[in-house]
């Protein structure tokens, strides 16, 4: 009979549990494409959805005030990155929109994620400064 080692059972279970873990940029880059996407659609409630539970009501208010303001019409995702422990992220999107003017405007944004509860929360955003033409 073949005798099983328990050091060898703990490292093939290791190795199928981390295989089975989702790519942690993966998951926040699809969640933010999402969060975005309602962004885009002016929907407030479900791009809520994405908050934190503890800034919720503060993100609802600062997405709502923006929208009111200005209508996006397209977006870019710039960059993601996530922190050695995988429980932080950032994304720095780009929007394209029509301020109260009627003109075409680009501003980026850069947003903070924490993953909890299985999946990538908004915690915070930041808007940045526009570049200057030379």
């Amino acid at each position: 009979m073949f005798k099983i080692h328990a050091p060898l059972i703990a490292l093939f279970l290791i190795g199928f549990i981390s295989s089975c873990a989702p790519d942690q940029i993966k998951l926040l880059s699809e969640r933010s494409e999402s969060y975005n996407q309602n962004v885009r659609w002016s929907s407030v409630a479900t791009a809520s959805t994405f908050f934190s539970k503890g800034n919720r009501r503060d993100l609802m208010d600062t997405l709502s005030e923006k929208l009111s303001k200005s209508q996006v019409v397209d977006f870019g995702i710039l960059d993601i990155g996530v922190d050695d422990t995988k429980k932080k992220g950032s994304v720095l999107v780009e929007y394209s929109y029509f301020g109260a003017d009627q003109n075409l405007k680009k501003q980026r944004e850069l947003q903070f994620w924490e993953f909890t509860d299985d999946s990538w929360f908004l915690t915070k955003t930041q808007s940045l400064p526009n570049k200057t033409k030379p």
